[in-house]
């Protein structure tokens, strides 16, 4: 009688310690295949594409722009690794996949992804995600992005007409017409229609319409683009073009800091306004 209690009492710790050891290595298979979210980064993409098309399989991918995009400077690759070009524009979709059909569309996200990923691992660089570990990029419980917003205040606006690396159009001395622009609709084309420039929001929305890019979208293919392009070139002073040098609090504080040092060596410290009425801040 005392050797079976024994037994029992044996078969019920052998039992704790197996139920034990399924939950430790099910929670560090959860810590591996999800990590927790970073937190605080203002390059914080949802890329949730395939919504357009009905319910999502699983949800968005949390995506870290920046982190990309400093691997493919170390190794001096460009964006267009991941972004199309066309007209001579860089695209935002990812690989031209606006055009494309749903199913297409999802193959090319995880051939381009998880291929890249598989051929950093073969190599042993460090990367990020391989096959298989679907939550590790679909996070159910992202962090929200923390991105501040850069306005084109008086001062960065004359920093940009001041500047001597933006080109000014042919038919000008100034370089207005490299930003500002009014569509033809009969030749369906931009042009420059001088002294009648104007803010962006005269056109471009919160939201894109057809035809019509949304501000978001005009602002990064219009100064990213710019940006790059200039970088590209060798200009020292470029301007930025990762996310978090306009929407990161030490990106912003550089431009701040530049903006204050152009005021200082102006006379009276006062910015020069355009014949036009143009405003403090758009």
């Amino acid at each position: 009688m005392v050797k079976g209690r024994s037994l029992l009492r044996w078969a019920g710790i052998l039992l704790v310690c197996v139920s034990v050891s399924f939950i430790c290595i099910e929670a560090q298979g959860e810590k591996e295949a999800v990590k927790a979210p970073e937190s605080g980064r203002p390059d914080l993409i949802k890329i949730d594409t395939m919504a357009a098309f009905g319910g999502l399989e699983l949800p968005p991918v949390t995506f870290f722009h920046d982190k990309h995009t400093d691997v493919l400077l170390k190794e001096k690759k460009s964006c267009e690794t991941c972004h199309a070009v066309k007209d001579q524009r860089l695209s935002l979709e990812f690989k031209g996949t606006k055009a494309a059909k749903p199913a297409e569309i999802k193959d090319v996200y995880h051939a381009s992804c998880i291929g890249c990923h598989n051929e950093r691992a073969a190599v042993g660089k460090p990367t990020g995600p391989p096959d298989g570990f679907c939550r590790a990029c679909h996070n159910a419980k992202p962090t929200a992005a923390a991105r501040r917003e850069i306005g084109l205040n008086k001062v960065l606006h004359f920093r940009h007409v001041d500047s001597k690396q933006i080109p000014a159009t042919p038919a000008e001395k100034d370089n207005c017409g490299t930003c500002h622009h009014e569509y033809d609709k009969q030749t369906k084309k931009i042009f420059y229609a001088k002294d009648k420039e104007g803010t962006c929001r005269y056109c471009h929305l919160d939201q894109p319409k057809k035809d019509v890019k949304s501000l978001e979208q005009a602002a990064h293919l219009q100064c990213v683009a710019c940006h790059l392009d200039l970088a590209n070139k060798g200009v020292k002073d470029a301007g930025p073009y990762i996310c978090a040098g306009c929407h990161g609090a030490e990106g912003l504080a550089k431009v701040a800091k530049k903006n204050q040092g152009v005021v200082d060596k102006l006379p009276n410290q006062e910015v020069p306004r355009l014949k036009r009425g143009q405003p403090d801040a758009a």
